[in-house]
């Protein structure tokens, strides 16, 4: 027992004799080292700040700002928020539940359409004509525009073929999608033509919206324009032109494009 106690005691005192090394002598001792490291390193810190400043032309410290936090001024080119989303959809469940998920989310900005992956759930095939990916399509529109977000059309999978992806894009701007997914390069000519409003149809939105007003100053219920009537939808949908092609102009400046639709 007296040799167990012997053990102990000079354990203890190992311990306590370490612990008064730490806090009186390798702590001040730590301290004192960072500080003259600083010291030394700093005219050489300060160097290389500037030459980062100098040459790159960057800050040299940044500030970072967390996604969420503030997000009026996080935005994207199209005013979109940091932080947000787009859904594919591309099964049946998806499609049988779409209008859910256009509402489930507020970061939520798009709903795009995925044939290839929808048509193999459905166990169907991907006919030339399109009959068997109309319907979702359609559906996925609708619930996007109830929601107030994008919707966004399925890709071509036939990239060579311009004449059908001209096809597809005339279907898809007269269901009310507002772009299409993109697998080739060589298909943007061609998407961008459908989905950007041409000159014609600024042109008249604005000849639209003038009659409008002309006919509201003069305490007439509706405008005509071209034999038409033009009442609250159609004033509506020459404002989303105008707006569509103001941000296009403004992007294509932002590019250094140049202006054009």
């Amino acid at each position: 027992m007296p040799g167990e106690v012997d053990v102990k005691l000079q354990s203890y005192n190992i311990r306590k004799n370490g612990g008064l090394y730490r806090r009186y002598f390798k702590r001040p001792f730590d301290f004192v080292l960072s500080l003259v490291a600083i010291i030394i390193l700093s005219p050489i810190l300060l160097l290389i700040a500037l030459l980062v400043r100098i040459k790159l032309g960057s800050p040299v410290i940044f500030k970072q700002q967390r996604p969420g936090m503030n997000e009026l001024n996080m935005k994207y080119e199209k005013d979109i928020p940091v932080g947000t989303f787009k859904i594919i959809a591309e099964t049946t469940g998806a499609i049988m539940n779409i209008s859910t998920i256009a509402f489930s989310s507020k970061q939520l900005v798009a709903l795009a359409f995925g044939c290839e992956d929808y048509v193999t759930d459905l166990g169907g095939f991907h006919d030339a004509e399109g009959l068997s990916i109309y319907t979702p399509r359609a559906l996925i529109v609708n619930a996007a525009r109830f929601a107030g977000i994008i919707p966004i059309d399925t890709v071509h999978i036939k990239v060579h073929d311009l004449e059908d992806l001209e096809n597809n894009l005339v279907l898809a701007k007269k269901l009310g999608f507002e772009g299409m997914l993109v697998l080739h390069p060589k298909e943007l000519p061609l998407v961008h033509k459908y989905f950007s409003p041409c000159e014609e149809e600024v042109m008249q939105a604005k000849e639209m919206l003038s009659l409008a007003r002309k006919a509201e100053s003069e305490g007439k219920g509706v405008a005509v324009y071209n034999n038409k009537f033009v009442g609250p939808p159609m004033v509506k949908m020459a404002n989303k032109i105008l707006e569509r092609h103001k941000r296009i102009e403004k992007k294509l400046e932002l590019w250094g494009v140049g202006n054009g639709s």
